[in-house]
Protein backbone atom coordinates (compact mmCIF):
# COMPACT_ATOMS: atom_id res chain seq x y z
CA UNK A 1 0.00 0.00 0.00
CA UNK A 2 0.88 3.64 -0.77
CA UNK A 3 0.56 7.31 0.51
CA UNK A 4 0.16 10.42 -0.36
CA UNK A 5 2.83 13.08 1.30
CA UNK A 6 4.17 16.18 0.08
CA UNK A 7 7.85 16.70 -0.87
CA UNK A 8 7.91 19.34 1.82
CA UNK A 9 6.98 16.40 4.55
CA UNK A 10 9.97 14.11 2.98
CA UNK A 11 12.41 16.62 3.68
CA UNK A 12 11.09 17.40 7.16
CA UNK A 13 10.89 13.96 7.95
CA UNK A 14 14.17 12.96 6.56
CA UNK A 15 15.68 15.94 8.77
CA UNK A 16 13.88 15.42 12.08
CA UNK A 17 14.51 11.66 11.90
CA UNK A 18 17.94 11.98 10.95
CA UNK A 19 18.61 14.79 14.02
CA UNK A 20 16.96 12.46 16.42
CA UNK A 21 19.64 9.58 15.70
CA UNK A 22 22.56 12.09 16.19
CA UNK A 23 23.30 13.78 12.56
CA UNK A 24 24.45 17.36 12.79
CA UNK A 25 22.25 19.55 11.10
CA UNK A 26 24.54 19.82 8.40
CA UNK A 27 24.58 16.03 7.71
CA UNK A 28 20.38 16.14 8.35
CA UNK A 29 19.83 18.93 6.06
CA UNK A 30 21.92 17.52 3.20
CA UNK A 31 19.73 13.95 3.61
CA UNK A 32 16.81 15.71 3.41
CA UNK A 33 17.76 17.73 0.21
CA UNK A 34 18.75 14.05 -1.22
CA UNK A 35 16.52 12.01 -0.43
CA UNK A 36 13.87 14.17 -1.59
CA UNK A 37 15.03 15.09 -5.17
CA UNK A 38 15.66 11.31 -5.42
CA UNK A 39 12.04 10.38 -4.76
CA UNK A 40 10.67 12.81 -7.21
CA UNK A 41 13.45 11.80 -9.61
CA UNK A 42 12.34 7.89 -9.43
CA UNK A 43 11.31 6.81 -6.41
CA UNK A 44 13.09 5.33 -3.67
CA UNK A 45 14.17 8.65 -1.28
CA UNK A 46 12.01 7.71 1.55
CA UNK A 47 13.80 4.22 1.59
CA UNK A 48 17.37 5.54 0.67
CA UNK A 49 16.52 7.56 4.07
CA UNK A 50 14.87 4.66 6.43
CA UNK A 51 18.04 1.80 5.32
CA UNK A 52 20.38 5.11 6.88
CA UNK A 53 18.86 5.55 10.24
CA UNK A 54 21.00 2.76 11.67
CA UNK A 55 23.93 4.46 10.48
CA UNK A 56 24.39 8.08 11.88
CA UNK A 57 27.35 8.37 14.39
CA UNK A 58 26.38 10.01 17.37
CA UNK A 59 30.15 10.46 17.98
CA UNK A 60 31.55 13.33 15.90
CA UNK A 61 34.66 11.27 14.42
CA UNK A 62 35.90 12.25 10.97
CA UNK A 63 36.88 10.44 7.44
CA UNK A 64 39.64 10.41 5.85
CA UNK A 65 40.68 9.29 2.30
CA UNK A 66 43.38 6.76 1.08
CA UNK A 67 45.79 6.71 -1.95
CA UNK A 68 45.04 4.20 -4.81
CA UNK A 69 43.31 3.43 -7.47
CA UNK A 70 40.85 4.54 -7.04
CA UNK A 71 41.20 6.29 -3.56
CA UNK A 72 38.88 5.20 -1.27
CA UNK A 73 37.18 7.02 1.62
CA UNK A 74 37.99 5.64 4.86
CA UNK A 75 34.75 6.08 7.53
CA UNK A 76 35.56 4.41 11.00
CA UNK A 77 31.78 4.81 11.92
CA UNK A 78 30.30 3.41 8.99
CA UNK A 79 28.11 6.26 7.99
CA UNK A 80 25.52 5.57 5.85
CA UNK A 81 25.71 6.23 2.12
CA UNK A 82 23.77 9.64 1.38
CA UNK A 83 26.41 10.95 4.42
CA UNK A 84 29.80 9.28 2.61
CA UNK A 85 29.15 10.46 -0.79
CA UNK A 86 28.56 13.77 0.17
CA UNK A 87 32.32 14.26 2.31
CA UNK A 88 33.31 11.95 -0.89
CA UNK A 89 31.98 14.52 -3.78
CA UNK A 90 33.62 17.32 -1.57
CA UNK A 91 37.02 15.32 -1.89
CA UNK A 92 35.92 14.93 -5.23
CA UNK A 93 35.25 18.62 -6.07
CA UNK A 94 39.44 19.30 -5.39
CA UNK A 95 40.34 16.05 -7.31
CA UNK A 96 38.64 16.43 -10.33
CA UNK A 97 40.55 14.48 -12.57
CA UNK A 98 40.26 11.04 -9.66
CA UNK A 99 38.19 8.42 -8.79
CA UNK A 100 37.00 7.87 -5.33
CA UNK A 101 35.45 4.68 -3.60
CA UNK A 102 32.97 4.12 -1.06
CA UNK A 103 34.10 0.59 -0.20
CA UNK A 104 31.07 -1.86 0.65
CA UNK A 105 28.43 0.69 0.07
CA UNK A 106 25.70 -0.35 -2.65
CA UNK A 107 22.44 2.29 -3.59
CA UNK A 108 24.35 4.09 -6.81
CA UNK A 109 21.22 4.77 -8.72
CA UNK A 110 19.39 6.16 -5.62
CA UNK A 111 22.60 9.25 -5.44
CA UNK A 112 20.87 11.52 -8.06
CA UNK A 113 19.67 14.08 -5.01
CA UNK A 114 23.15 14.42 -3.98
CA UNK A 115 25.34 14.10 -7.38
CA UNK A 116 26.73 17.43 -8.67
CA UNK A 117 26.59 17.95 -12.30
CA UNK A 118 28.85 16.28 -14.23
CA UNK A 119 29.41 13.62 -11.87
CA UNK A 120 29.06 9.83 -11.64
CA UNK A 121 28.39 6.71 -9.49
CA UNK A 122 29.28 3.45 -10.09
CA UNK A 123 28.38 0.50 -8.11
CA UNK A 124 30.44 -2.72 -8.02
CA UNK A 125 29.43 -6.68 -7.03
CA UNK A 126 31.90 -8.85 -7.09
CA UNK A 127 34.73 -6.49 -8.67
CA UNK A 128 32.24 -6.71 -11.64
CA UNK A 129 30.45 -3.27 -12.76
CA UNK A 130 26.13 -3.57 -12.27
CA UNK A 131 25.46 0.20 -12.86
CA UNK A 132 25.11 3.65 -11.84
CA UNK A 133 23.75 7.03 -12.50
CA UNK A 134 24.97 10.32 -12.99
CA UNK A 135 24.04 14.24 -13.59
CA UNK A 136 25.35 15.43 -16.72
CA UNK A 137 26.89 19.28 -17.05
CA UNK A 138 22.69 20.49 -17.88
CA UNK A 139 21.28 18.89 -15.29
CA UNK A 140 19.65 15.62 -16.83
CA UNK A 141 19.96 12.17 -14.75
CA UNK A 142 21.28 9.03 -16.62
CA UNK A 143 20.44 5.62 -14.85
CA UNK A 144 23.50 3.39 -16.90
CA UNK A 145 24.00 -0.58 -16.58
CA UNK A 146 27.27 -2.52 -16.51
CA UNK A 147 28.97 -1.64 -19.61
CA UNK A 148 28.94 1.68 -18.77
CA UNK A 149 30.68 1.55 -15.37
CA UNK A 150 33.30 -0.93 -16.83
CA UNK A 151 35.38 1.78 -17.75
CA UNK A 152 35.46 2.99 -14.21
CA UNK A 153 38.48 1.96 -11.68
CA UNK A 154 37.09 -1.32 -10.38
CA UNK A 155 36.87 -2.51 -6.89
CA UNK A 156 35.45 -5.21 -4.97
CA UNK A 157 32.58 -4.26 -3.54
CA UNK A 158 31.20 -0.64 -3.24
CA UNK A 159 30.48 2.76 -5.33
CA UNK A 160 32.71 4.46 -7.27
CA UNK A 161 32.57 8.32 -8.09
CA UNK A 162 34.33 10.45 -10.49
CA UNK A 163 33.58 13.17 -12.59
CA UNK A 164 32.00 11.71 -16.15
CA UNK A 165 29.56 11.49 -18.62
CA UNK A 166 28.17 8.69 -19.24
CA UNK A 167 27.51 7.41 -23.02
CA UNK A 168 24.32 5.54 -22.94
CA UNK A 169 21.47 5.07 -20.04
CA UNK A 170 18.09 6.08 -19.14
CA UNK A 171 17.59 9.51 -19.44
CA UNK A 172 15.29 11.58 -17.80
CA UNK A 173 16.08 15.52 -19.33
CA UNK A 174 16.80 18.14 -16.64
CA UNK A 175 13.04 19.66 -18.23
CA UNK A 176 11.36 16.62 -17.28
CA UNK A 177 13.02 16.61 -13.88
CA UNK A 178 11.64 20.39 -13.62
CA UNK A 179 8.22 19.21 -14.15
CA UNK A 180 8.60 16.16 -12.22
CA UNK A 181 9.62 18.46 -9.39
CA UNK A 182 6.82 20.98 -10.19
CA UNK A 183 4.00 18.15 -9.96
CA UNK A 184 5.43 16.89 -6.85
CA UNK A 185 5.15 20.26 -5.25
CA UNK A 186 1.68 20.43 -6.34
CA UNK A 187 0.41 17.62 -5.43
CA UNK A 188 2.63 14.91 -3.56
CA UNK A 189 4.43 11.96 -4.27
CA UNK A 190 3.25 8.06 -3.44
CA UNK A 191 5.45 6.69 -1.12
CA UNK A 192 5.36 2.80 0.12
CA UNK A 193 2.85 3.01 3.63
CA UNK A 194 5.33 0.98 5.92
CA UNK A 195 8.49 2.56 4.85
CA UNK A 196 7.11 6.13 5.54
CA UNK A 197 5.82 5.12 9.05
CA UNK A 198 8.93 3.66 9.76
CA UNK A 199 10.42 7.21 9.29
CA UNK A 200 7.96 9.20 10.62
CA UNK A 201 8.40 6.72 14.01
CA UNK A 202 11.99 7.82 14.13
CA UNK A 203 11.11 11.67 12.70
CA UNK A 204 8.56 12.16 16.08
CA UNK A 205 11.07 11.50 18.52
CA UNK A 206 12.60 14.92 17.13
CA UNK A 207 9.63 16.46 18.91
CA UNK A 208 10.20 14.40 22.26
CA UNK A 209 11.28 16.96 24.60
CA UNK A 210 14.93 15.69 26.79
CA UNK A 211 14.79 14.55 30.66
CA UNK A 212 16.30 16.60 32.55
Amino acid sequence: MTVRVAVAEIRTAVYRAFVAQGASTGEAETAAEACAIAEVDGGGGVALAVAALERIPRERVGAGVEDGSPARLVDPTARALVLQARMALDWLAVHRDEAIALPGADGATLLSGVLPAGAMAVEFAGGVAIGGCAVTAAGDVVVFGADEGSVVPAIADGIVLLVATPRTGVVIESSERDRRWAAACRSGVQVDEATWGALMGIANLYLVPEVE
